[in-house]
């Protein structure tokens, strides 16, 4: 695997190194290594700080397979979704219309549940859910492959932007920088959006705006940062800050109204997906205008 390499002064990048020791010389390096990136214990040989670390553990896990979609007579919908929910809402999965015409379906488990990889128990897991879709999925569809597991689902969030001063032209983003619990599904659209802004800056200032990107892409984590700790930080024994509990709580007012209101389950899906703001669940939905309780 590569390794940054600092000039003498460590104020910017000269290249990478790798494994058979040799130099290549760049004047921009940009790591997206995934979350088991090595750079925290490269800066430390270069004689930096290893970055702060943010860690939250969501005792969470999926088990996933995919199954083939009949096209003859499709549902009137490409999605659907049961949240867990801490304290007690431990199961959980999703189906989601895919390319091809096929379905995948995910069940969750948190607090030390875990659905099955046999198919036995991954059909009756799917069987418990009240959401009917992933049931009929699952029941009815032809299997395409095996299925599989991923546990162990946090947040850990690298705070390369507290580090004074940044080395010219070195950035990190992605995975390699925070890694977001896939079960809420921000990961790819966050990375999207740092590789965005750093091509932005780097046509504007070169190699030079990097530090400065550092400190940007920081504010894109903030959102989904506290969206997904808010919800993992429920699994955990001790209490958790009061902002978190106060999310928590309305999310779980949210989830509930969602099943009986489409026009709510539309705005939902736009903040969990990153394109709207989460200021858009405040405004009353046409239900609600009609005389029922808000979220």
């Amino acid at each position: 695997m590569a390794r940054v390499v600092l000039d003498a002064a460590r104020d910017h990048v000269i290249g990478v190194r790798t494994d058979d020791d040799a130099l290549h010389p760049a004047h921009l390096v940009v790591v997206a290594t995934g979350r088991t990136s090595r750079l925290p214990a490269g800066l430390l040989a270069g004689g930096l700080p290893a970055p702060d670390l943010l860690r939250v553990d969501g005792n969470l896990s999926y088990t996933s397979r995919v199954y083939r979609r009949d096209t003859a007579s499709p549902p009137p919908w490409q999605a659907s979704l049961q949240a867990t929910l801490a304290p007690t809402a431990r199961r959980g999965g999703t189906v989601v219309a895919l390319e091809d015409e096929r379905w995948l379906v995910c069940l969750f488990g948190a607090d030390g549940q875990s659905a099955p990889t046999d198919p036995a128990g991954f059909s009756a897991y799917a069987a418990s859910l009240a959401n009917p879709h992933i049931k009929d999925v699952v029941s009815h569809a032809e299997p395409l492959g095996a299925i599989y597991r991923y546990g162990g689902l946090g947040g850990q969030w690298r705070r390369y932007d507290r580090i004074r001063p940044w080395p010219r032209g070195l950035a990190v983003l992605g995975d390699a920088l925070c890694v977001l619990n896939p079960l809420y599904g921000h990961g790819m659209t966050v990375a999207a959006q740092q590789a965005v802004l750093l091509a932005r800056m780097l046509d504007a200032h070169g190699p030079a705006a990097c530090g400065h990107f550092q400190r940007r892409s920081a504010r894109t984590l903030l959102l989904p940062w506290y969206l997904s700790t808010s919800l993992d930080l429920g699994w955990r024994p001790e209490r958790a800050p009061v902002a978190a509990l106060l999310a928590r709580r309305y999310l779980a007012r949210l989830l509930r109204r969602v099943p009986e209101d489409p026009e709510l389950y539309r705005r939902f899906l736009a903040v969990q997906h990153m394109t709207a703001s989460p200021l858009t669940l405040l405004a009353p939905s046409p239900r609600t205008r009609r005389g029922g309780a808000r979220p």
